[in-house]
Formats: structure tokens, C-alpha cells, sequence
């Protein structure tokens, strides 16, 4: 496979794909939120009850994004290091400094 570089800044907020860095969006089952790459048939699990959205699909779309999902490997995403900082910088900061 050819290597593909990622530009890192570009990754969606909610993850990308560890192969291209890309997103096609988010697919719900449920409450359930998927991140999904088609090209790559990847998905990554963002959360539960996030959006509302859910509450205006069926039962019938959740068992076809199912059936989907069950094809795709389930992955680790790309984070956007804009959005999701090293855990040890937020490990220096003292209570007294938090704006709460």
C-alpha cells in the first residue's frame, strides 16, 4: 500500500481514519455514534447520546448502519492534536489556577 501523508491539523474533531486521516461523518445505532471511513472500512466509536439526531431516525436506519458497521474494522482514530492535547499538560495545572 502507498504511503499516504496525514495532514494532522485536517483530522475531524471527532477522529479520522488511522489509514487516510479522513472522515465520512458519523452513523448512530441508537444512541450509539460511529466515526466511519468507507474508503478504508474503518469505524471508530465516538459516544452515546451526544447529538439528538438519533430521535429522528428508525429503528429500520439504526439495523441498516448495523449491518454496515459490521463490515468495517473497528479502529483506534487519528486525533486532531488542535483539539485533543497530551494528558500531561493538563496534569500541572493546580486546582486554584481552573477558571471554576
Amino acid at each position: 500500500m502507498k504511503d499516504v501523508k496525514i495532514n494532522m491539523g485536517k483530522i475531524d474533531y471527532f477522529g479520522g481514519c488511522p489509514v487516510c486521516g479522513g472522515s465520512d461523518g458519523q452513523l448512530n445505532i441508537g444512541k450509539i455514534v460511529w466515526g466511519i471511513c468507507h474508503k478504508h472500512k474503518k469505524r471508530w466509536l465516538i459516544g452515546s447520546g451526544l447529538f439528538s439526531n438519533w430521535k429522528d431516525e428508525t429503528e429500520k436506519g439504526w439495523h441498516r448502519n448495523k449491518e454496515l458497521l459490521s463490515t468495517y474494522e473497528d479502529v483506534e482514530p487519528l486525533r486532531n492534536p488542535t483539539y485533543w492535547a497530551e494528558t500531561e499538560e493538563y496534569d500541572e495545572v493546580a486546582s486554584d489556577e481552573l477558571p471554576f
